[in-house]
């Protein structure tokens, strides 16, 4: 897993890293409370969905700020 995070670089590195990192997290957590776990998890699965609609968010208020 550290060469997979060494490979990823740039935009699809700045993906990878926090949903490899929620779902590690997610399935430790599952041992001590399954509910973060499970809420963890969702999340790593939505993550990259999160970050296309805050790029398109960022972009349309940079659009507007410049005029």
């Amino acid at each position: 897993m550290g060469s997979l995070l060494a490979v990823s670089s740039g935009e699809a590195g700045d993906v990878l890293r926090p949903m490899l990192t929620l779902i590690v997290g997610g399935l430790l957590m599952l041992l001590f409370v399954p509910v973060i776990g499970w809420a963890a998890l969702a999340l790593a699965l939505c993550y990259p969905l999160i970050y296309w609609m805050a790029g398109r968010a960022g972009a349309v208020y940079g659009r507007r700020k410049a005029r």
